[in-house]
This record gives C-alpha cells, structure tokens and sequence, in this order.
C-alpha cells in the first residue's frame, strides 16, 4: 500500500518536470526519458522491500517476520479455545485485540523513522533532478543563442546579396529609364505642338472661370457681413440683457456680497480697458474714472491693490493705443504708397502690351516673307541642283530672320509677363491681349519653321545625292590603286597590300585562303570591283579576330595577377584581424569595467529624482552638480575608449574582407560603447531638469515676496497721495540714485507695514566687492551717507522689482 501510495506522488511530478522541458535533440528525449524509467524502477523496488519486511539497506529485518508470525499464530484459534465455553472465547479475542493494537502501534512507531528517511531521499531526489533540469535548461538556452547568432548572420549575408542584386536591378531600371526618358521627351515635342491650340481654349475658359469664383467669392463675402451683423446684434442683445441681470442681482444680493461685486466691476472695466481699442479708449477711461469713484470705496482690503493694478493697466492702454495710432498712420501711407504703384504698374502693362504688340507684327511679316520664298520648292518640280540650293540659302536666311524675330516676341513674354501681371486693376484686359497674341507668335513660329524644314530636306537630300557618288569614286579610285596589272581584279598578291596599307594588319594565311575561297569566283582570278566591298569586311572581320586573340590572353594574364593578390590580401587580412579581433576584447574590457560607475552615477540620479519633492532648491542644485561631475568623470573615461573604436572602425572598413569577418565583433563593441554614451547623456538631461526644476523653484518662492512687497510699497506711496512711478523718490530722495535696505524699512514702518528683513535680503541679497568698480561704488555710497556695510540698491534694481 505504501508502494502504490508513494508511485502516484512520483509520476505526476515527473509529468510536470516533462511539461516544462523541451529537448533540442532526440539525444536529449531519449536521455531524459531513460532517467524517469530508472526512479520509477528504483521506487517500485523500494516498496517491494518494504512490503517483504526488507530494511533500506537492502538486508532482511527479522523483527518484523517474527512480529508477523506471532500475530498470524495469535489470530489462529487453538484446539482448546474453540472446546472453551463462549464467555473465555470472549476473553481472548479482547485479549487478543488488544494485543494486535499494542503491536500495531509499535510497528507504526518502528515506521516513523523509516518515513522520515525515505522523504529525505525524495527530497534529495528532487532536488538532484531539479539542478540536472537547471543544466539542461542552461544547455538548452546556449544551443539556442549559438544557433540564433548563426540564423542572423546567414540573414545579414542574404540581405547583403540581396542589396547588391537591387542595385544591380536599380541600375538597369535607370538606363531603361533614360531610354525611355529620351524616347518620351521626342514624343513631348510631338505632342507639343498639338497642345498649343488647346491653350488658347484653355486661357478663354481660365477666363470664364475667373470671372465666375469673383462672382462667388463677392456673393460669400456679402454673406458673411450679413451674419456678422446678425452676430453682432445678438451679443448686443445678450450684453443688455446680462446687464439687466446682473443688475437685478446686484439689488437682490446681500450686503456681505458687495464688496465681491464692487471687485468685479472693477476687474471687469480693467479687463475692458486693456483690450480697448483707440475708438473705445475715451469712453472706457471715462467708465474706469466713474468705477472707481462709485465702486473702489466698496472693495475693503482689495482697495489698494486694484487702485495699483488701475494705474497700470491704464498705463499699459495708453502705450497699446499711441502704438495702434502710429500703426494706423503707417497702414494710410502705405495704402497712398500701393496705390502709386499700381497707376505706376497699369503704365508700365500698357506700354508692354504696346511693344510685344510691334514685335508680334514684325515676327508675322518676317515668317510669311520666308513662307513665300520658300513656294517654289513646294511640291514637285524641275529645278536644277544649283537652283535649289540657291533658293534654299535664301529661305535658310529668311527663316532665321523669322525665328529670330518669333524668339524675340516669347522672350519678351517670358521677361514682362510679371510686370504686364503685376497691374491687378487691368490683369482682365491684359491677359486677353496677351491671349490674342499668342497664336499669332505660334502662326509666325510655325511658318518659319516648316520653311526651314523644307529647305533643310531639299539640301539634305542633294547632300546624300553627292555623298553617294563621292563615295562611289573613292572607292573606285582605291580598288585601281592596289590593281597593279590593271585586270579588274584584285589577286592574293594586291589583297595582302590592300590590307596592310589599309587597315595596317598582316591577313593570316588562314584568312586569307578563306577570302580567295569565298570571293573568287569559279574562273576569276581575284575580286572583282563589285565585291571590293566584302573584301574590306572580310579584312576588318580578322583584324577583329586578330585584335580578341591578344585581348584575351592580356585578359588572362590579368587575372593570374588578381589571384596572386588576391592570396597576398587574404594572408594579410589574416593577420590584422587576428591584432584587431585583440583590441576589440581589451576595448570591451574597458567598457565592462566603467560599467559600474555608469550604474553607481545612475543610481544617485534615480534616488535624488525620488527625492526632489522633501528637497530645498539648494539641496538639489548641491547634489545635481555633485552627481553631474561624477557623471562628467565617466564621460573623461569613455571618451579616449570611443576614440579607439573609431579608429578600429575605420580600419576595419577599409578592407571589405576584414569588415565582413569583424562585423559581429566591431558590432558589439559600437553598441556598447554608444549605449554607455546613451545613458550618460540621458542622465545629463535628467539634471538638467532637475536644475531647471530648482530654479524655477526659486524664482516662485522669490516672485511671491517681490510681489508682496510692490504691493505694500505702492500702497504706502498711494497713500500718501503720490503714484508709484516716484516711489524711489519718496524713499531715496529727490537728487540721489541709489538707496539701502534700511530706508526701505524705514518707509515701510512709518506706513506702518511690517516686512520680514529676510525677504529684503532675498531680494537684494549682499554681494562682496571683488573688483574695483564695485569698491569705488561702495566708496561713493560711504561719502552719500551711506555705510559701508549696507548694501546698494541701484535705481534700474528697485524698478526691476516693483514691476
């Protein structure tokens, strides 16, 4: 029972063990699968040597078989217990029990021990096969990243071959392209030709088209000013009635609410104010003049704040509108300017249209002139060559005239078309003229041109007439000059001159046989002056197999040199890669080892980013510079090994064979270095904001005190009757530029205002002479009555900070 309790414990656990494992190889399965067959075959031998009384050692235990007998003796009922009356039948069998429980619960107690070992075993066993399935797995994971390293560079090879084979594909797409380019901008200059009567349709209908989208935009524009007007009536509308409202809630509303309504009518006309516009101006001052009369009085504490903040936003409107004014009288001139211009352009346009007007007339008096000249050589006729070639001259020179004159009047077009289209007010009228004019330059252009064209066929073709027999003559000229016996016919003899006096080439005897074979015919003796022609082929055909006899063996010769240097490379790639492969390791040394300082600089970066919250401006400014230079400590290291990885880089990629055996080492070493440089400049980032975050600290901490004292100083000035612009007046004096924290004090205390010394300090904080300007300050403020030991406030300071 224990066997067959303990065998179920043990498969389930293997099932799993097998769940999780994943063999690479049948070597793998077929051991793994023998190693669970071996524990199951030892488990179930454990248990059969328990279940026949054996002990773990193997050795039989001799307690337990007498143990056994006993109880096997006891339970068999004797002779005379079953002769014994019922009542002592009933004795033993307690007795009996009793004893069996006894034993029973000493065999469990013997068990115990035994239990306790056999879990030790299997946790023993356990952990044995959980360290083997670790290696296993360990194994595994490496076999794994060798074969997905092999996968990537099989991949980078075939994505190298690839790459060539598009450029190869790109290339021979660009010279089809090319052709193609070449053979459309031929059919282009066809088809252009075509096109130009379409434009003149395409100009009236662009026309038409104009006309109509001014219509539209005109009828849009009226539109829009009519909802404009709508718009504006209904925010008037709802300005009266939200006046009215507001009107009646003012008198409903509670006494304890005036002094928030008093406040916001002033902010309300402040607000008003500053976006008021020079029209507006007056009659908004005149509503702030009354506001504050009526309303200031009911604000309470607020009272001198908006009274400040009244003056300045009156201050700043009076500014907006002398700057609105200056715009406006600006915007006038230059409407007068722009109008100038354009009578100036409408001129201009017309007197254009003028000239290309007279340009036009003289280009289509010239090409009807060379039309007409070139009549007679319209269709058939009996001219003679002379006379052809005379009136072809003729229209040559008048042609040229023509287009002359045609280029001219497109010149001219191209030129002034801005200037002509700059005139606005007339573009309807000058495009039309300019639309007129146009086929007529393209009439003019066409005439003189299929004048040109007609003289040119009719030269050309007197031209091939004379070529044809020029070349008949030379040829006859040559075949007499190498017919030394003058019998017609060139024999081997006067063909082995012909050829070393024409062509420069000794004709082979092959060849030559060859040649009297084909070209001599049957009863002839040599070639006859009708083949003279394929004579000259034939020679040049073996030049040409002469001249690719010697090319190919150069060819060969070149190619034995290529592999010896090919081997001489190959040996010397060899050795470099065997030196660089060295410094790639010690180069990766390097980087390893500045890789704790990267993690140690990042960690301190990390904690004080937690910590900027519960830190003062100071405290994280202190420790931003203090990590910053330990980060600039790193990048001092870094920085020569970067070096040296470039010049390893730029070595190995001067030798393609030395890259493509390095790629993977030179690989590594680049991304590591380059992510190093990535975190050190990520942490950089980090303390810059973190510096940008204490200083912007700092400046709302020191901006709320500067507002707070602005404010007391102005109501103190205000107080007194004064504005806020003599402020450093009341407090210095009338004929002194300068004044101490003291005096600001001073003022404060007799207006009974109380202000912390420390926020004066942290406003003008002392600064030490150090140069001799600031000692010669701090001389000249001693003879102003002014001790040494207070600090100077200049007058642009105190406006700075009463802005």
């Amino acid at each position: 029972e224990k066997a067959s309790d303990r065998a179920p414990d043990r498969r389930p656990e293997r099932a799993q063990d097998r769940v999780g494992e994943r063999p690479t190889d049948r070597g793998d399965s077929s051991r793994a699968r023998r190693k669970g067959e071996d524990e199951r075959s030892r488990e179930h031998k454990d248990a059969s040597m328990k279940r026949d009384g054996h002990c773990s050692d193997g050795k039989r235990d001799d307690t337990a078989d007498m143990r056994r007998d006993r109880s096997r003796d006891e339970r068999r009922p004797s002779r005379d217990d079953r002769k014994s009356p019922p009542i002592a039948r009933d004795d033993r069998r307690r007795d009996d029990d009793r004893r069996r429980r006894d034993d029973d619960g000493d065999r469990r107690r013997e068990e115990e021990p035994r239990e306790e070992r056999r879990r030790s075993r299997s946790h023993e066993d356990r952990r044995r096969r959980e360290e083997e399935r670790r290696r296993d797995d360990e194994e595994d994971t490496r076999r794994r990243a060798e074969e997905r390293q092999k996968r990537e560079e099989e991949k980078r090879r075939k994505e190298e071959e690839r790459r060539r084979h598009e450029e190869e594909l790109q290339r021979r797409r660009n010279e089809k392209r090319r052709r193609e380019e070449a053979e459309r901008i031929k059919m282009e200059e066809a088809r252009r030709r075509d096109k130009d009567s379409e434009r003149a349709d395409a100009a009236e209908r662009r026309k038409k088209e104009e006309a109509e989208k001014k219509e539209e935009v005109e009828q849009k524009r009226k539109e829009d000013a009519q909802k404009q007007e709508e718009l504006n009536k209904k925010k008037q509308e709802d300005e009266k009635k939200r006046t009215e409202e507001e009107a009646k809630r003012r008198e409903e509303d509670a006494k304890v609410l005036r002094q928030q309504q008093a406040t916001l009518s002033v902010l309300r006309v402040l607000q008003k104010l500053s976006n008021a516009k020079p029209e507006s101006f007056d009659s908004l001052n005149t509503e702030l003049e009354g506001v504050l009369k009526t309303e200031l009085p009911e604000t309470g504490a607020q009272q001198e704040i908006l009274r400040a903040e009244a003056d300045r936003v009156l201050e700043y409107s009076k500014q907006y509108i002398d700057q609105v004014r200056d715009q406006q009288k600006k915007l006038e001139e230059m409407k007068a300017q722009q109008q100038q211009k354009t009578q100036d352009a409408e001129k201009n346009a017309k007197a254009l249209i003028e000239e290309l007007t007279q340009l036009v007339t003289h280009a289509k008096s010239a090409a009807e002139a060379a039309h007409d000249t070139a009549a007679p050589l319209a269709g058939d006729h009996n001219l003679e060559s002379n006379e052809v070639l005379r009136i072809s001259l003729n229209v040559e020179q008048a042609g040229k005239t023509a287009m002359k004159a045609c280029s001219a009047c497109a010149d001219f077009l191209v030129q002034n078309r801005q200037p002509i289209e700059a005139a606005d007010t007339i573009r309807v009228e000058t495009a039309s003229a300019i639309a007129s004019l146009q086929p007529k330059i393209q009439n003019a252009t066409r005439q003189a041109t299929e004048a040109l064209q007609r003289a040119k066929e009719h030269k050309d073709k007197i031209a091939r007439q004379i070529a044809l027999r020029r070349s008949c003559e030379k040829k006859a000229a040559i075949f007499k000059l190498y017919d030394k016996d003058g019998d017609g016919l060139l024999n081997r003899e006067e063909v082995i001159a012909c050829s070393k006096i024409e062509f420069g080439f000794e004709l082979p005897q092959e060849n030559l046989d060859r040649i009297c074979r084909q070209l001599f015919q049957h009863v002839r003796k040599g070639v006859a002056f009708s083949d003279f022609q394929l004579l000259r082929t034939a020679i040049g055909i073996a030049r040409d197999e002469a001249r690719c006899k010697v090319k190919r063996a150069e060819r060969l010769e070149r190619e034995a040199k290529d592999r010896e240097q090919a081997l001489k490379r190959q040996s010397v790639v060899s050795e470099k890669k065997g030196v660089l492969s060295e410094t790639c390791a010690s180069l990766m040394k390097e980087l390893t080892a500045l890789e704790p300082e990267i993690q140690n600089v990042e960690g301190e970066a990390a904690a004080l980013s937690k910590q900027v919250e519960q830190l003062k401006a100071d405290g994280i400014k202190a420790l931003a510079s203090k990590i910053e230079a330990a980060q600039e400590g790193v990048r001092t290291k870094l920085v020569p090994v970067q070096d040296r990885i470039a010049k390893v880089s730029k070595e190995i990629t001067s030798m393609p064979e030395l890259l493509e055996a390095m790629r993977v080492e030179l690989a590594s070493v680049r991304s590591k270095a380059d992510a190093q440089n990535l975190r050190l400049n990520k942490i950089l980032t980090g303390l810059s904001c973190l510096h940008s975050s204490a200083c912007q600290q700092e400046f709302q901490a020191n901006e709320s005190k500067r507002m707070e004292l602005a404010a007391k100083l102005r109501m103190c000035v205000e107080a007194k009757g004064g504005k806020a612009d003599d402020l450093f007046k009341t407090i210095a004096g009338e004929n002194s530029d300068e004044m101490t924290k003291e005096e600001i004090l001073d003022f404060l205390e007799s207006h009974k205002c109380d202000i912390h010394l420390e926020k004066l300090d942290v406003l003008f904080p002392n600064k030490p002479a150090n140069d001799e300007g600031e000692a010669r300050e701090k001389d000249r403020a001693t003879s102003s009555k002014k001790t040494s030991s207070a600090p100077i406030i200049t007058k642009e300071q105190f406006a700075l900070m009463t802005r």
